[in-house]
């Protein structure tokens, strides 16, 4: 038996029968092998099966190959284009509105504790107020029963501190 010769570049029809070609000498081989009792034929027969079922997986990929090869039309390229940026611009918008949310949030705590901060610097200690608690409940019970209970509050200040 001569060996099989393959084109370089086959085309599809060339390489079918190149297949075909390849798939009856191992038939043959088969044969003979299967009437000698030899084990060897299970095996070639697997190959032939192999054989087919590799050339049917060339023909389906060429032909997508083949239609991916095709021009894209420039309408569907552009709208394909127009959607990416779309996409992409609309996730760089919600980022930069979190970034500036984050920031103005920082920002104002900053600004209402430094606002604090200079208020207590400038002015010192809280001042004292008249209406304040000048000391303990006066509770006096009534003759119907109740009792009648007086918070005293400061309405002038003193004018010494008082000492505790």
């Amino acid at each position: 038996m001569a060996p099989l010769k393959s084109p370089t570049d086959p085309s599809g029809d060339d390489v079918g029968a190149i297949v075909r070609a390849a798939q009856d000498r191992l038939r043959r081989s088969a044969q003979v092998a299967n009437l000698a009792n030899d084990p060897l034929g299970t095996v070639i027969e697997a190959e032939i099966a192999m054989l087919g079922a590799q050339h049917q997986m060339y023909l389906e990929n060429r032909k997508v190959m083949q239609q991916t090869q095709q021009p894209i039309p420039i309408e569907e390229l552009r709208q394909a284009v127009a959607r990416g940026i779309s996409a992409h611009a609309i996730g760089i918008a919600e980022s930069i509105n979190r970034a500036v949310l984050a920031a103005g949030v920082a920002a104002s705590v900053l600004v209402l504790a430094a606002t604090f901060w200079t208020g207590y610097w400038y002015r010192g200690d809280a001042p004292v107020f008249a209406g304040i608690r000048a000391g303990a409940d006066q509770c006096t019970d009534q003759p119907d029963g109740s009792r009648l209970c007086y918070i005293p509050i400061y309405t002038r200040l003193p004018t010494t501190r008082p000492s505790h």
